[in-house]
Parts: C-alpha cells; structure tokens; sequence
C-alpha cells in the first residue's frame, strides 16, 4: 500500500473519531466544542459528508445561518447524487429561509450602508418576522435617504397599520394614492387602516375602487362582506359574500369560520346554506375519490 493511501485512510479514521466526539458533544449540549469536532473532522477529510451535515445543523441551531447553508450545498457538490442531500437542503430552507434572507440583507447592509435596496429588504423581512419596532426604523432609515420612495411608503405604511399606529398609517398610505391614485395594493392596506379606526364608508370606498381596478382581489371582496356584515347590512354583506366564494370558495370558507364579524349573520339560513353547500361538495368528491 502506498503512502499516500495509507495517509488518506489515517486521515479518514482520525475525521471519524472527531465526528464521532462531536456527536457526543452535541448530545450533552455543548455546541461550540462540538463545532470545533465536526470542523476538524472536515479538515481531515473535505469529503466528509456526514460531518458537514452536523456542523450546517449546530450553526443553525447557533442562529448562523449563512454559513450552515454554505455547507449543507456543499454536501451537493460532494455528493450530486445523493437524494438526502437534496432533502437536507429543501428542509433548511423550509425552516430557515426568512431568517438567511435577513442575514443576507443584513450583511449587504454592513458592506453598503447606502444600499437602499438592502434597507429595504431587511425591513421587509423583519416585518414578515413580526419584529415591528425594528421593521419601523429600517424603514425609517430608508426613507431618511429616500424620501420619494413609493415602495418604501408603502411598506412603512403597512408597518404602522400592523402596529395599530392608525392614524400615521392612514396618512402614510394616503400620500401614495396622492400620487399613484390607481395602486389597488395600497388602496386594500388604506381600506384595512379606515376600516380599524372605524371608518366604514372609507374603507368600504377604498377597497371597491381596487376591486374595480382588479377584480380578482379576494381579500378586498372578503373584507367588503365583513365590513357590511358586522354592521348588520346582510344584503350587501351576502352580496360580496357570493362575490368572494366564486372565485375561491375553500379559502373564504376557512376564513368565515372563525371570523367573529360575520356573527350578526352566521344564523341567516344563506349562511347557513353557503356552508351546506361546501360540505356536500367535501363529501361527494370524498366518495368520487
């Protein structure tokens, strides 16, 4: 046997010892010092694959995710054809993307502090993530370099809708229809800001004015027939009510159930009806199926 096999054989034992350390680490709870296991072990053998998908799920686990994606791709690359690598990766990003978009943006962020594009990026994930507060000064500090910003209003907006700031919100959204008077997405975000300080006749004229604009908007036509419900006027209320269930009748369904303000009508034998009419259809494609 020749000596470099035989080194590449000793080196390969030596990177399954540390692995086999790390695991034990890992299972104790000490992460940092099992890190430094699964990364020697890599060192001693870059093909180690199983070594790499132990390290990628501590750093996960450690909030690093960046670097834990950098090496569930690379046991890809070592192993192309390996279907659990594939799984591995499509389970990272089912759990983990907004949390790596952040990162991502949050260091396109550190290397271009005036990138308005990554400002606003991390703003928007921050804001998917429920962290409003700092959603709201990422916006803020975009649009201190871009005050002209359309979109940036936009989605500042919808942060201080979401932080039931109503009144700035409504004042926000509004100097967007100002100038784009034909938005239907920021008119919807106007009709939900009118609509929670109460405002009915408002909201209501906001989200028609998108529907006319795209009729297919079925949240709009959904909120229409809540807004008429909860203030009792049932025939405008089924009216926009039919409107939504044509053209997703599964969807708005799930979301009558458990909507308290369509309760003044959720006795009204039309209700009752539209719901019969969605489990005769659950039952009969059950017994075709």
């Amino acid at each position: 046997m020749d000596m470099k096999r035989t080194d590449k054989i000793q080196r390969s034992n030596k990177a399954r010892r540390h692995n086999e350390r790390g695991m034990l680490l890992a299972d104790k709870g000490w992460r940092e010092e099992a890190m430094r296991e699964f990364k020697r072990a890599i060192e001693l053998d870059p093909g180690f694959t199983a070594a790499r998908d132990n390290l990628a799920s501590l750093l996960a686990e450690n909030g690093n995710y960046l670097s834990s994606l950098k090496e569930t791709i690379a046991t890809i690359d070592l192993s192309p054809d390996d279907p659990e690598a594939y799984l591995r990766l499509a389970d990272f990003l089912t759990m983990n993307s907004y949390a790596t978009a952040e990162q991502l943006y949050q260091r396109a962020c550190d290397l271009d502090p005036d990138s308005l594009e990554a400002q606003a990026g991390l703003a928007y994930m921050l804001h998917e993530e429920g962290r409003l507060e700092e959603a709201r000064e990422r916006y803020e500090a975009a649009l201190a370099q871009d005050g002209e910003d359309a979109d940036l209003h936009r989605g500042y907006g919808r942060v201080l809708l979401d932080l039931g700031e109503l009144n700035a919100a409504v004042k926000e959204l509004k100097s967007i229809i100002d100038n784009e008077p034909d938005d239907p997405e920021t008119l919807s975000d106007l009709g939900l800001a009118y609509a929670s300080k109460g405002f009915r006749d408002a909201a209501a004229k906001a989200w028609k004015k998108a529907i006319a604009l795209d009729p297919k908007r079925l949240e709009d036509l959904y909120n229409l027939a809540a807004l008429y419900a909860s203030a009792g006027k049932r025939a405008m209320a089924f009216d926009w009510l039919k409107k939504a269930v044509s053209r997703n009748r599964e969807r708005v369904l799930l979301w009558v159930r458990e909507d308290p303000r369509f309760d003044l009508i959720r006795h009204d034998p039309r209700f009752v009806a539209l719901s019969r009419k969605s489990g005769t259809k659950q039952q009969d494609h059950k017994k075709k199926g």
